[in-house]
């Protein structure tokens, strides 16, 4: 799983975004694919995402996960910050 946000414009402004972490994750994601031999088919990847986007994958992810038992393996990368609940604006 890869994710990069770097656009906080929406949800809260954009003197906080952070700069290059689509193409940070971009790279990653190319890097996990030609260089670890994760399949395209197996990459989950996200880009600009809300908190509620990144959770519902994370549990798909995490589900996946139970199904295939303990010859699973994840890598996870993420670049940008925290991203507050989009109620509450509290960051999680």
């Amino acid at each position: 799983m890869v994710i990069g946000n770097e656009n906080y414009a929406n949800s809260l402004n954009a003197e906080i975004n952070v700069e290059f972490a689509r193409h940070d994750a971009d790279v990653f994601r190319n890097y996990a694919i030609s260089l670890l031999g994760v399949k395209n088919e197996n990459m989950f990847f996200l880009t600009d995402a809300t908190s509620g986007t990144m959770k519902r994958e994370i549990d798909r992810i995490a589900e996946l996960i139970k199904r295939i038992g303990t010859e699973a393996e994840l890598i996870f990368y993420y670049a940008g910050h925290g991203y507050p609940d989009e109620v509450s604006k509290i960051p999680i």
